[in-house]
């Protein structure tokens, strides 16, 4: 499975029930300080600059989910919408909510589980800064299987993390890999 179609199938399972969003801009702070600096040589704050400049160090989470209830799939945003919710606090759809922050993966081998590990901590670490959002977790959703290497390390994710697992079957079917999701709605 690709990980758009593990991600939709993680979506659509309702495990992690809310209002779901991706592709979610992250290090737009950072970004706009550079366009900040760059800007001297603008006319005008120009959007469409600040879009040119974070094109090229453009960082995405895969999903993020506002906890609720019901499961509501969001409509990908565009990158200006994005960054028109970013700049207006009334916009911002994650200010002072509690959010899931996932990561998909076609399979979750070695090389693969060190790079999601790294981008969760890293998106993080750029979703509190640019959207004011409280993260409540962290997951790696992934089909295709693993490798016992890899499920030996996940085991330590939750606690030092805060990072959490799930396989995603052909099928369709959830299951945890990392002791998470037996307590959870």
């Amino acid at each position: 499975m690709e990980e758009h179609e593990v991600l939709d199938h993680f979506i659509k399972s309702g495990v992690l029930k809310g209002i779901w969003f991706k592709e979610v801009p992250v290090g737009l702070k950072v970004l706009t300080k550079i366009a900040l600096r760059e800007r001297k040589s603008w006319e005008e704050f120009e959007p469409d600059k600040v879009i040119n400049t974070y094109s090229v160090g453009r960082k995405s989470v895969d999903a993020v989910c506002i906890t609720s209830p019901q499961n509501l799939i969001n409509l990908e945003v565009k990158l200006g919408d994005w960054i028109k919710m970013y700049r207006d606090a009334l916009l911002n759809p994650f200010k002072g909510r509690s959010v899931w922050l996932i990561e998909a993966k076609s399979a979750l081998l070695s090389e693969s589980a060190f790079t999601a590990i790294g981008q969760l901590i890293y998106y993080e670490h750029h979703f509190k800064k640019d959207w004011k959002g409280f993260v409540e977790g962290k997951a790696i959703v992934y089909g295709n299987g693993t490798d016992e290497v890899t499920l030996d390390a996940i085991k330590g994710l939750k606690m030092r993390y805060g990072i959490v697992t799930w396989h995603v079957s052909e099928n369709g079917k959830v299951t945890s890999t990392s002791g998470y999701g037996a307590e959870f709605p």
